[in-house]
């Protein structure tokens, strides 16, 4: 018990039996009394190391987040932007729809005047 608490150099140590059983309770509470400590101080440590570990974890997840987030919104204007290319391309398909469908009514008129000018002669 002496060498485990490591209590003195054994100048002086008691002689008597009560002396020894009061020695080794002082041994003993000396003990209990670094030891609760310890264990505070310990699950406190490994608490606070938990919360750090998970904070960083955190933060690792919101970073990906943001980086992603930026990314869809990148991707979402860049739709934006090729949506209305195709809107004015459309808009271009139409106008030549409508182009090709008046020269076809303005031979379809001349034709019919050409072939009213050969049924008159």
């Amino acid at each position: 018990l002496v060498t485990m608490t490591t209590v003195g150099y054994g100048d002086f140590f008691p002689v008597t039996p009560l002396g020894k059983l009061i020695g080794s309770a002082t041994m003993l509470c000396g003990i209990v009394v670094l030891a609760l400590p310890i264990n505070v101080i310990g699950g406190n440590f490994i608490g606070e190391y938990t919360l750090n570990q998970k904070k960083t974890e955190i933060e690792t997840v919101e970073v990906a987040f943001h980086t992603e987030r930026e990314r869809a919104d990148f991707f979402e204007a860049r739709c934006v932007e090729l949506s209305a290319a195709v809107d004015v391309i459309k808009e271009g398909i139409d106008a030549a729809k409508e182009a090709i469908d008046k020269i076809e009514r303005q031979k379809l008129a001349q034709a019919k005047l050409i072939a009213q000018k050969d049924n008159i002669n």
